[in-house]
């Protein structure tokens, strides 16, 4: 699907998601299964995604919007995007134009300089569809529930949306943000990044007052868990406030890499063609061990939720 900011000049490919129908699968137990595109026209097949389903019925449905890595795709996390949209979710995952394995001529500072805008614009399309009576998305979507998630650079896209980033402003529609693997110290990456976009700033930091779930993985080379723990101390205004540690988990954990490497061995001449990323190298299957791409829920650290006190004669919302 394709989208066109014309203020902009600046075009998204974007895979979307959407909540069970009414009645219930049973009705689509003959309905093809998605498939996502990764050779034109070639796609990775869902096992549980399928094409062509109306939307759900439901009125004031939570829009979440997804954004990928640095030089990503937009089905990088596709595993995630369908769990979330079974539980009831419209999840929509942009593919960022100039910045993804498909288009890559931003720099570093043009990338992160759009990253904001271009999901700002996103939910200004699915707002715009939720007032149009003639649209599929027509009175589904609750306008005042905006979340956003993000991997790695994507995760910082996701801290921008309610920080401000690279000189766009914080879009206040978003209500509660879920960075993964996100950069918070420009200094703690293994990328050189001599930016001021690659990190956040104390200020930036104490200005989100939305709710907020850090995620990481302790074995993270790329973006070191320490991230988290930075944010964790000076998001001091965010509330409820999570950080959750996946013990064992690696950068790219968080991203469908072994499924797509998968596919990409059985279809393209096996893995003298495609190497196996490192990351799945150790199981010989991508959902059987916690060191591959799948991880054990007993492999979780939570720390638990900071909340804010109200001040002294404040009443409680």
């Amino acid at each position: 699907m394709q989208r066109f900011d014309v203020d902009r000049e600046h075009g998204l490919s974007r895979c979307a998601r959407c909540p069970r129908p009414p009645g219930g699968w049973t009705l689509f137990v003959d309905a093809p299964l998605a498939e996502y595109l990764l050779l034109d026209p070639l796609g990775l097949p869902s096992e549980v995604a399928v094409e062509g389903l109306p939307v759900s019925s439901r009125s004031e449905q939570t829009l979440l919007v997804f954004s990928h890595g640095y030089g990503g795709i937009s089905i990088q996390s596709f595993g995630l995007m369908e769990a979330l949209a079974s539980h009831g979710f419209i999840v929509l995952s942009p593919e960022h134009t100039g910045n993804s394995q498909s288009s890559s001529t931003d720099s570093f500072d043009e990338a992160a300089a759009k990253r904001v805008p271009d999901i700002s614009f996103l939910i200004d399309t699915m707002f715009g569809r939720n007032e149009d009576p003639q649209d599929a998305f027509y009175q589904r979507i609750d306008e005042s529930a905006v979340g956003v998630i993000g991997h790695s650079f994507g995760g910082m896209t996701a801290v921008g949306m309610a920080a401000g980033w690279a000189g766009a402003p914080a879009d206040p529609r978003v209500t509660a943000i879920a960075p993964i693997s996100a950069v918070i110290d420009g200094e703690l990456q293994s990328d050189d990044r001599p930016s001021p976009n690659a990190g956040f700033t104390g200020e930036q930091l104490e200005s989100i007052t939305v709710p907020v779930m850090l995620m990481g993985g302790t074995e993270d080379i790329n973006v070191p868990i320490g991230n988290n723990a930075i944010a964790f101390e000076q998001m001091v205004n965010a509330s409820p406030l999570y950080k959750v540690d996946i013990i064992g988990a690696n950068h790219n954990h968080f991203a469908a890499i072994c499924a797509i490497a998968d596919w990409l061995i059985g279809f393209a001449g096996g893995p003298e063609v495609w190497p196996k990323p490192t990351a799945c190298r150790t199981s010989t299957s991508c959902r059987s061990s916690s060191r591959s791409c799948a991880v054990s829920p007993a492999t979780i650290g939570f720390s638990p939720p900071r909340l804010l006190r109200p001040s002294p004669g404040s009443r409680s919302p």
